[in-house]
């Protein structure tokens, strides 16, 4: 069988309960990405009242073109507020390996993608609660 192109989900393939780094499908990738820059805020600003969870879940597993360029601006200034240590490295290697597959924000996530988004997020927040 011809693997899908990146991005196109294969109905054969399971999802597993732990981080899939070879699942290359938007909603997937950009559940991870939504979880690295919450907890790089988190980091940034200790006891965050509304989290970036808190006000954006929705509309970035949803319309992710309407919110990811600012929550991509907000995350250089919260890494800019951590010391330089071992999180900030960690943090643009993530960044960097998650958005190397993706070609956009897309305007939309159909209702699979939005279920790989949730996915993606909580095995990303699993794999690195593990990892601290």
């Amino acid at each position: 069988m011809i693997d899908p192109k990146p991005g196109v989900i294969d109905p054969e393939k399971e999802t597993g309960m732990a981080l899939d780094l070879t699942d290359t499908t938007t909603g997937y990738l950009l559940g991870r990405l939504f979880y690295v820059l919450e907890r790089t805020e988190e980091r940034a600003i200790k006891g965050v009242r509304l989290s970036i969870r808190d006000r954006y879940y929705s509309i970035a597993s949803t319309t992710p073109s309407a919110i990811y360029p600012h929550l991509m601006k907000l995350n250089n200034y919260h890494t800019a507020m951590i010391e330089r240590d071992g999180w900030t490295v960690t943090v643009h290697t993530l960044i960097d390996q998650i958005v190397s597959g993706l070609q956009d924000f897309p305007a939309h996530l159909n209702l699979e993608d939005q279920g790989r988004f949730a996915v993606g997020y909580y095995h990303q927040r699993e794999a690195l609660n593990e990892s601290n």
